[in-house]
C-alpha cells in the first residue's frame, strides 16, 4: 500500500512524501530516503515493501511535485527560479532557508511512521546521498526513532573552514568574497551545519567520501565524521567524484539491510 503524504510545516506550507508498506498486518521496520539536491521524488518507492520494509520517501519543496520526472522539473524550475541554486538563497536568515522548514517536516514525517501500527518500534534507518545525506545527519541527531544512518558523500559541512584554508561545503560559496554577507550567512551555515549536527547523533552511522569531489569535499565530509562519536565508519572513494559508484551503493545498501534487521 502506498499513500501520498502532505505535511504541513512550521511557515504554513506543505511538503509532499511518500509511504510505502507491506499489504499484508505485521509488524516491520522502516527506513527513509532521503532526496539529493534537485526537484525530489515523484513517486513512491515499493520496493522495500516487497522486503517488508516500511518505506518512506519525503521531499523539501514547498509545492506538489507532479507525477512524472519531467512534471517534477518543471514544478521545480517554476518554483524557484534559474538564478541561484535553492540551498543557496535566504543564506542571511537561518529562519527563511529552505532546511529550517525541511529539517522540521522530514522529522514529523518519521514521527508520522513510527506512529503506525505496523511499525515494529525497533528499526529505523535513514539514507541518501548528498543533501540526501546532509538531512540524514540532521535527522539523526533530532528524532530519537531513527536507528541508523547512512549518509553517502553529505554536504553542509564545515563552513568556516576556509578561513583556515580548509575546502568546506557549499553553502557560503556566493557569500564568502562579500563582506557584507559574510556574517549573516555565517550564521546561517552555523546553525545547518553538518558537523554540529553530527556531534548529538548517538546511532551507529556509515559515511562515504569522494576524493576529488569538488561540491561536498572531503576535507567538509571528514570534519562531518571526525565529530561523531557514535560507532560509526567511512567508505573511501579514493576515484570517487560528486557521485555513488556501484560497489560504493551496494555496500551502503547492505549496511541499511543489516541495520533493519539488527
Amino acid at each position: 500500500n502506498s499513500y501520498l503524504m502532505k505535511i504541513p510545516c512550521v511557515d504554513g506550507k506543505i511538503i509532499y512524501g511518500y509511504l510505502s508498506e507491506p499489504a499484508a498486518e505485521g509488524s516491520y521496520p522502516a527506513v527513509i530516503n532521503l532526496p539529493g539536491a534537485g526537484p525530489g521524488f515523484f513517486e513512491p518507492d515499493t520496493e522495500w515493501a516487497k522486503e517488508g520494509v516500511i518505506s518512506l520517501r519525503v521531499n523539501v519543496h514547498p509545492y506538489f511535485p507532479g507525477k512524472t520526472a519531467e512534471e517534477a522539473k518543471e514544478n521545480y524550475r517554476k518554483y524557484w527560479g534559474t538564478e541561484t541554486n535553492y540551498i543557496r538563497q535566504n543564506s542571511h536568515d537561518p529562519r527563511l532557508h529552505v532546511y529550517f522548514r525541511a529539517h522540521l517536516a522530514i522529522d514529523r514525517a518519521v514521527d508520522f511512521a513510527a506512529s503506525r501500527s505496523n511499525y515494529d518500534g525497533k528499526h529505523f534507518v535513514s539514507y541518501g546521498s548528498s543533501q540526501g545525506g546532509t538531512l540524514g545527519l540532521a535527522l539523526a541527531a533530532l528524532n530519537p526513532h531513527l536507528t541508523a544512518l547512512a549518509a553517502m558523500v553529505p554536504g553542509f559541512g564545515d563552513h568556516a573552514g576556509f578561513l583556515i584554508g580548509r575546502s568546506n561545503s557549499h553553502l557560503l560559496i556566493l557569500n564568502r568574497d562579500d563582506p557584507a554577507l559574510l556574517a549573516s550567512g555565517m550564521r546561517t551555515a552555523g546553525y545547518f551545519d553538518s558537523a554540529f549536527f553530527a556531534r548529538r547523533i548517538r546511532v551507529p552511522v556509515l559515511m562515504t567520501v569522494g576524493f576529488i569531489d569538488p561540491t561536498c569535499t572531503p576535507a567538509s565530509v571528514w570534519a562531518i565524521y571526525n565529530a561523531i562519536s557514535a560507532p560509526k565508519q567511512m567508505i573511501e572513494d579514493v576515484k570517487g567524484v560528486h557521485a555513488i559508484s556501484k560497489s560504493v551503493r551496494q555496500k551502503v545498501m547492505d549496511f541499511v539491510r543489516r541495520e533493519v534487521r539488527r
